[in-house]
């Protein structure tokens, strides 16, 4: 019985170290996204939207962030990014890339 609640403690803590790690991650591709195409990232706002587990080989955790940023400094508009483990592999910036998000590959 102990060994399954340390095992479970060691899998819950592991996965909160990957998705700190992950997170981090994410918003430094939201802000490297908003400078490349011009318009500014608002308050830190990357959150976690959703995570699902994945396997294609191995098995991982895809995440999906959702952000703010602004154009114009007047209105806030509404990003995301996913990543598979730490790769990115989507950036949605509908405004700006408008009508077409962008597949990264």
């Amino acid at each position: 019985m102990e060994f399954f609640i340390i095992l479970l403690l060691l899998i819950t803590a592991t996965f909160w170290f990957d998705s700190s790690r992950a997170l981090e991650w994410a918003r430094h591709h939201a802000k490297q996204i908003c400078q490349r195409h011009h318009v500014q990232l608002l308050d830190e706002t990357v959150m976690l939207s959703k995570v699902r587990l994945r396997h294609q080989g191995h098995w991982y955790f895809e995440r999906y962030y959702r952000f703010e940023f602004t154009q114009t400094g007047q209105q806030r508009e509404q990003g995301g990014l996913m990543l598979q483990g730490l790769n990115l592999v989507l950036i949605d910036l509908a405004y700006v890339l408008n009508p077409y998000s962008q597949k990264v590959s």
